[in-house]
């Protein structure tokens, strides 16, 4: 076994915080600003260093993005002392929706759909600037007692000039293009969002991935079947628009923002609780 020793110039690795499929995440504290963060880490074979020195060199999170409350932007990218790709964020508070408890169980449609307008509306912030998030899953979901929060910025693009390890996995909630080896789209985050929203309602994401071989099943669904439908309690409303944001056609997704105006009728709370 290989053990990776951390070494992110400007910063001091406190303790592992979490980990991301190939992302290792640390508590570290800025030497220059003596602040924590969280610093980011991507485990790889191999590197374009020509296209990592282009991201590096060009890297400017935009100022509307992160000004935007439902957004963690990022602060820096780089390289670590072996030359892989790292990433630097603010600490957050509260949990990922991954970590929630009793995620393998169904999320009450209305909470459900708060969070689907709380993440659209940072997707939609994200496409005002013509970028493309690349990576929405319930572990870049935050959710706070002040609202929720999309993290996971610039992870897809470091991603893309990297071998990834052996037996790494894509993400359930990929695109169809994306499994067909196109690079994302701002049409694909939106199916994304879809995808995890599924999941939250279903209690298990539409096209699972498990098991030896799931891998080529995963994409055979993605590409080729119908989601089941979603459990008889999820309203129709909320249901057709998960359906039509994970159209394997990204032209016929909706946009993000129609996601964040989405209303599901009266009494829907507009925002999940903490």
């Amino acid at each position: 076994m290989t053990v990776i020793i951390e070494r992110v110039r400007g910063y001091r690795l406190l303790e592992r915080a979490g980990q991301d499929g190939p992302w290792a995440v640390h508590l570290a504290r800025s030497a220059s600003a003596g602040t924590d963060v969280l610093v980011k880490t991507l485990a790889c074979h191999r590197v374009d260093k020509r296209a990592l020195k282009r991201i590096v060199r060009g890297f400017a999170f935009p100022e509307p993005l992160a000004a935007h409350a439902g957004v963690i932007p990022v602060l820096e990218v780089g390289a670590t002392g072996d030359g892989r790709p790292y990433l630097v964020t603010p600490v957050h508070e509260g949990l990922t929706l991954a970590d929630r408890p009793g995620r393998s169980l169904p999320m009450p449609p209305a909470q459900a759909a708060g969070l689907l307008r709380a993440v659209a509306g940072a997707l939609a912030a994200t496409h005002a600037v013509d970028g493309v998030h690349g990576r929405v899953k319930q572990e870049n979901v935050i959710v706070t007692g002040g609202g929720v929060a999309l993290t996971g910025f610039a992870m897809s693009a470091l991603m893309s000039v990297v071998e990834l390890p052996d037996g790494t996995v894509p993400s359930v909630h990929a695109a169809p293009e994306e499994l067909e080896g196109r690079a994302p789209e701002q049409a694909s985050d939106v199916y994304a969002l879809g995808s995890m929203v599924y999941e939250l309602l279903a209690g298990r994401p539409a096209f699972p991935l498990d098991g030896p071989g799931s891998t080529a099943r995963f994409t055979l669904g993605v590409l080729t079947e119908s989601p089941a439908p979603l459990p008889a309690g999820v309203p129709g409303e909320l249901a057709d628009l998960v359906t039509k944001a994970m159209s394997k056609d990204p032209a016929a997704r909706p946009a993000a923002t129609d996601l964040a105006a989405f209303t599901m009728g009266a009494g829907v709370p507009g925002t999940p609780p903490p």
